[in-house]
Formats: structure tokens, C-alpha cells, sequence
């Protein structure tokens, strides 16, 4: 049994525990230790505390706790090397989680240097979003699959149901034969997990069949594709 530690010194033990709830059962430490490893986000935190505590002794500054002033001239400094917004949050993030409790530095001001720059940030960083497939794009792409070999048809059944679903590449990437089912009027497609499905809560999509012409039939490609794979459907 390992004893859990809140992280609060001052926070007195409850009158009503006993000494069997202040532990955690081997298990859940093991849990807790993989789940930890399987993470990079305590490695980052130390890199980035690190580069600021380096910053902080070059500067003749307290790096912990540090001042709120030590905090906004930190962000700034990262603002000025032209850092993205999303780095700087992450840095003001591993340092103030860094700080004691009852220490940590003001936000306020750091955090309007941050939306400030934001709003800058996108204006000069616009990313210009590619021009959508067509259909007539699509089945050019599919013209060039070889559908004599599995490579070709897999590649056949992604370009057009995974145009029609509106589907990631990690999305088609990590589909599984179960992950499919196939009739004639068209293609249910589970997805387990994705960008906008961080709780793996899953999400079934369903892609109707819209064309005559078998070579460009999602339903017939995804039974080409299955076929090739050694699965009837």
C-alpha cells in the first residue's frame, strides 16, 4: 500500500478517516505509475521549468517562487522571440504549476500579453486551408488505383469513403475489418476515437452508396477492399 499525498502540507488529516484511507491498493499505484509514463507532459514541464529556472539565474532573478513581475518579463521575453501562443501557454502553465501553493505568481497581465498576441499571431500566421476535393478530382485519384492488387483497392476504398465521411487519415489509418459493415445501400463505418473524440466515446458513420458506375461505388469498394482481404461481406 502506498500512502496518497494531496500535495497540501497544510491541509489537516479529516477526524473521520482512518489510516486505511489515507493509502492506495498496489494496483491503483501501478495504474497510476503507467498511465504517468505513457505521458509526456511531466517530461515537458521539466524541460520547460528548466529553461526558465536557466533564464532566472542569468537574469539575477528568484526562479521559486518567482514574482509576478519575473512571470509577465518571462512572457513577454518568449513573445519578443516570436514563440507561438500555444508554446507560451504551455510555459506559463509548467512554471505556475511549478510555484507554491500559497506563491504563485499573478495572471492577469500575462495572460492579456498572451491574447493580445494571439490576435497577432493568427493575423500573420493564416493558414491558408487547401482547396477541397471535387469529384472530379476524387475519381482521377481513383482512376490511378490498381485494383489488381490489395494496395489499390485498399487505396481505392479510402479515397471514396473516406472523402464521403469526411474521415482524419489517423481515422482511416486505424480502422479495423470490424470497424465496417456493407450492404447495398451504402457503408456504416465506426470510428473509435478521434481528434474531436478525446473520451474514445466512438461514433458510427453513415456513408449511402451515390454511384452507378462500379468503379466508383464505395460500396463496391469497400467489398473489393474486404474481398482482397479474405472477408466476405
Amino acid at each position: 500500500m502506498q500512502p496518497w499525498r494531496t500535495g497540501c502540507r497544510r491541509c489537516p488529516r479529516p477526524a473521520w478517516s482512518t489510516e486505511r484511507d489515507l493509502y492506495l491498493s498496489p494496483e491503483t499505484t501501478e495504474r497510476l505509475r503507467t498511465y504517468a509514463d505513457g505521458h509526456n507532459t511531466n517530461k515537458n514541464y521539466r524541460s520547460q521549468r528548466g529553461i526558465f529556472e536557466r533564464w532566472c539565474d542569468d537574469m539575477g532573478r528568484v526562479a521559486r517562487p518567482c514574482t509576478t513581475a519575473t512571470y509577465v518579463e518571462y512572457v513577454a521575453l518568449m513573445i519578443a522571440r516570436e514563440a507561438s501562443p500555444n508554446t507560451i501557454a504551455t510555459h506559463m502553465s509548467a512554471i505556475r504549476t511549478w510555484m507554491p501553493d500559497d506563491k504563485k505568481p499573478g495572471t492577469m497581465v500575462a495572460r492579456r500579453l498572451l491574447n493580445d498576441y494571439r490576435k497577432d499571431w493568427r493575423k500573420r500566421n493564416r493558414v491558408k486551408k487547401a482547396p477541397p476535393i471535387t469529384a472530379e478530382m476524387s475519381r482521377a485519384m481513383v482512376d490511378t488505383c490498381d485494383r489488381r492488387h490489395p494496395i489499390g483497392l485498399r487505396d481505392r476504398f479510402v479515397l471514396l469513403v473516406g472523402r464521403k465521411a469526411l474521415n482524419r487519415r489517423i481515422e482511416l489509418a486505424d480502422l479495423l475489418i470490424e470497424d465496417l459493415e456493407v450492404d447495398d445501400g451504402g457503408v456504416a463505418e465506426w470510428v473509435a476515437y478521434s481528434k474531436t473524440d478525446q473520451a474514445a466515446r466512438g461514433e458510427e458513420t453513415w456513408v449511402p452508396a451515390d454511384s452507378d458506375n462500379p468503379l466508383y461505388d464505395l460500396v463496391q469498394a469497400t467489398r473489393d477492399c474486404l474481398h482482397s482481404l479474405g472477408v466476405r461481406s
